[in-house]
């Protein structure tokens, strides 16, 4: 059975031997939310997510579901493949040009 996420939480401060006030000081949240977080009674916000997963070096979808991103088919000949971010920035310039 695969672990939640508060209990990956744990599982990787403890692995950092970190307490609870440590990991709350260094993404600059209250002790009560990492506790909260790792006994699953709430989920923190992206931005609290993105910082662990930075301060882990994992991926954010490592912390939140356990596992790395599946390919799960081959982009189509000539698909340019970029982040998501870099498609949205494309369409906002774009957008400016065409009205």
């Amino acid at each position: 059975m695969e672990n939640t996420f508060g209990e990956r939480i744990k599982q990787l401060r403890k692995s950092r031997k970190l307490s609870q006030s440590e990991l709350a000081e260094i993404i600059g949240v209250g002790k009560s939310a990492i506790s909260t977080w790792e006994l699953n009674q709430n989920t923190p916000d992206s931005k609290y997510i993105n910082k662990m997963a930075d301060f882990f070096n994992v991926t954010q979808q490592e912390l939140q579901y356990g596992s790395k991103p599946e390919v799960i088919h081959a982009a189509p000949e000539g698909f340019i493949n970029i982040p998501i971010s870099e498609y949205i920035e494309f369409l906002r310039y774009k957008s400016q040009w065409v009205a």
